[in-house]
């Protein structure tokens, strides 16, 4: 298998961490708060990245 396949791989499987609503402590504390929920979180991520 070429390196370059198992660095997208891994470079996928990483960024993935940072789509997910708890991904990042600022995230977390917001998604803890209440104020917004999963769904919206997700809706968001997706428009602006």
């Amino acid at each position: 298998m070429p390196r370059w396949i198992r660095g997208a791989g891994a470079w996928i499987a990483a960024s993935c961490d940072f789509a997910l609503p708890a991904g990042t402590p600022p995230k977390a504390i917001i998604l803890g708060s209440g104020y917004v929920s999963v769904p919206r979180m997700m809706k968001v991520r997706v428009l602006l990245g």
